[in-house]
């Protein structure tokens, strides 16, 4: 399972992307945006380490930005991104 949830603050809206897997580390949250990247050991073939960055690069064309952080959810704390995007009045 997953939870996406959204917030709005100022002219920014914030989505959290959020699931309940065994996470990355905090030491990784650059690097897992780096093309071809990946650290899954298995079904590695099934894998090409494109999609975070592909989600970054949509993401800053709308001048906004995503990030690994610590999930605030209580029953989702593996991998937790946060998008912020700018709103336009």
């Amino acid at each position: 399972k997953i939870l996406i949830s959204l917030m709005i603050i100022d002219n920014f809206c914030f989505i959290n992307i959020a699931d309940q897997g065994p996470g990355i580390s905090v030491n990784f949250s650059e690097k897992i945006f780096e093309r071809f990247y990946t650290d899954r050991s298995e079904n590695k073939k099934e894998h090409t380490g494109l999609g975070l960055s592909i989600s970054r690069n949509i993401i800053e064309s709308f001048d906004g930005k995503i990030k690994l952080i610590k999930s605030p959810h209580e029953n989702f704390k593996g991998a937790c991104f946060e998008i912020k995007l700018p709103i336009e009045s």
